[in-house]
């Protein structure tokens, strides 16, 4: 099975906490994954915690891959990393319930029955994230909708 999946599924590890400075990193890792992938698992088991920039980064990222047709799942996420991203809504609002796992162990047999599954393989596992793929374009819209464009904050205007 491992051959014949090999170029559709990537595994990225992360290790230590997720925050500015990994932001551009991750964003860079995306936009290079091979157009062929059709899975990316996020294995977080080494990541304590994950600050505001580090989950938008996420969140960023996680919609754009979406929008190329990528299942993003995520394995061994601590508490700290999945409250933040359950405070904006990456989870369950992106990545679904159903594409969290404790055990990467878990995800393998997820995928392997999805993957043999007579009902569709590739298919079934993106129909099983697609709630969280309509998701992405409310939040879209909600961001765009709330956003005051030339309202200026104390202290941002110039002065002459």
């Amino acid at each position: 099975m491992y051959f014949e999946y090999r170029n559709k599924i990537y595994i990225k590890h992360m290790f230590g906490p997720l925050f500015f400075g990994f932001t551009s990193k991750f964003q860079e890792l995306i936009k290079e994954l091979d157009p062929d992938v059709k899975v990316l698992i996020i294995r977080m088991e080494r990541v304590p915690y994950i600050d505001q920039s580090g989950a938008y980064a996420m969140e960023e990222s996680v919609i754009h891959l979406h929008e190329l047709g990528v299942v993003v799942v995520v394995t061994g996420i601590n508490s700290q990393p999945l409250d933040m991203l359950k405070k904006i809504d990456v989870i369950p609002g992106l990545i679904t319930e159903g594409c969290l796992f404790k055990e990467f162990e878990d995800c393998e047999l997820w995928l392997k029955y999805n993957l043999r599954s007579k009902s569709g393989g590739f298919e079934k596992i993106l129909q099983s994230s697609h709630e969280g793929r309509e998701k992405i374009f409310s939040k879209k819209l909600r961001r765009w909708v709330h956003a005051k464009p030339g309202k200026e904050k104390k202290g941002d205007s110039e002065t002459s």
